[in-house]
């Protein structure tokens, strides 16, 4: 039986986790403080990608799409994912974000000033030769399909992956999942696995976590005489603001499957907003709090990591002004609701909680825009 204290776990679990980012994402990081900070030209090749992508959901793909598409002489075929939303209601709310994309309409090439991007509806067939593929968003089994049959077969064709494994094959990401049924993702048996064996010859490359952790959004509101000031409105912001206080907030209940992996990924990233400096209220409200965690995972039987790894998430909470309903860690996955009114914290505490997370200068990992920067480097 495990005897240390939750200032113990919590001390241990601030050795473990505060990972020091190597020369890579320190370039990653600096790539995309140029990608969103200017409109000059900044990735160059002659040939034609595809992408999926399912704005409204993140925003790291309305990153990508508004800062890093735009900046590449490549032509690119963007497919709108289905999926929990339609293609047309995904397409409508990336034009009402950004004025450059007002006039834009499916299966109609929009001309940039360095290159011609289609936006097409997933469900779609594409047609022409590809020298890429960027898996950022759930895809039709057909589309997907047609991919395969137009990407050209050469190790200098790209595919690159966010959320697969590390062989580009199925995982538990949402981005391999398929939209067949409308309102749905579902995994159509062997879909994903078929169209990686399908393009063999090519180089498919899947986003590492021990990147993705490091590399996180800047705040454009930090950022306010930049072209990037577009995305520092009140809808762009309180996503921004809700899916940080998920990452900090949202703890699974202790479990053998899958909060191990999920309190991991949330410590690395966590570690980064940490108020070291905390008060000494808050300081004894969070191991309060994670003595209750650790209280239910041992009464699980669960391994000691469990709960270590949800130390500095929880730490890092109370350290924002959060104060956690006693018996609540988190929320189901999906739902926004209680994502936006962080159901899991004592409601008058939401608000401090959210106004020290837009004080950030960095918040959510920038899956998509790292994801566009690996389609092109060689």
């Amino acid at each position: 039986m495990d005897t240390r204290t939750p200032e113990e776990v919590y001390r241990y679990a601030l050795t473990q986790y505060n990972q020091i980012p190597d020369q890579v994402v320190e370039e990653l990081n600096d790539k995309i403080c140029q990608v969103v900070a200017g409109e000059c030209l900044i990735f160059e090749s002659g040939g034609t990608y595809a992408v999926s992508s399912d704005p409204e959901e993140d925003n790291d793909d309305l990153v990508m799409l508004r800062y890093a598409a735009m900046k590449t002489t490549a032509n690119l075929i963007i497919i709108i994912s289905a999926g929990y939303r339609t293609p047309h209601s995904r397409l409508e709310y990336l034009k009402k974000l950004f004025p450059c994309f007002k006039g834009v309409e499916f299966n109609v090439p929009f001309e940039t000033e360095y290159n011609i991007i289609l936006f097409m509806e997933d469900g779609c067939e594409i047609n022409a030769p590809l020298d890429g593929y960027l898996n950022c968003g759930p895809i039709h089994s057909r589309t997907l399909a047609s991919i395969a049959r137009c990407l050209k077969k050469v190790p200098a064709t790209r595919v690159v992956t966010v959320g697969a494994r590390d062989d580009c094959r199925l995982a538990a990401g949402i981005n391999q999942k398929q939209t067949d049924e409308p309102g749905k993702l579902i995994n159509v048996p062997d879909i994903w696995n078929t169209f990686i064996d399908n393009i063999g010859g090519v180089t498919c490359v899947n986003l590492s976590v021990n990147i993705s952790r490091h590399v996180l959004i800047p705040n454009p509101l930090y950022m306010l005489d930049t072209p990037y000031k577009e995305m520092a409105n009140d809808l762009c912001m309180t996503s921004l603001i809700d899916n940080t206080g998920m990452f900090l907030a949202c703890r699974p209940e202790p479990n053998p499957h899958f909060a191990l992996r999920v309190n991991e990924g949330n410590s690395i990233i966590d570690y980064k907003y940490l108020k070291h400096d905390m008060s000494c209220e808050d300081y004894e409200a969070g191991l309060l709090k994670l003595k209750e965690y650790m209280d239910l995972a041992k009464s699980k039987g669960l391994d000691a990591k469990i709960y270590e790894s949800a130390a500095i998430p929880i730490m890092a909470t109370h350290s924002f002004g959060g104060r956690y309903q006693e018996g609540k860690f988190g929320w189901a996955p999906g739902d926004e609701s209680a994502k936006h009114n962080v159901s899991c914290l004592l409601p008058e505490t939401v608000a401090i909680f959210k106004e020290n997370i837009r004080r950030l200068r960095y918040l959510t990992p920038a899956y998509d825009v790292i994801a566009f920067i690996m389609l092109f480097k060689r």
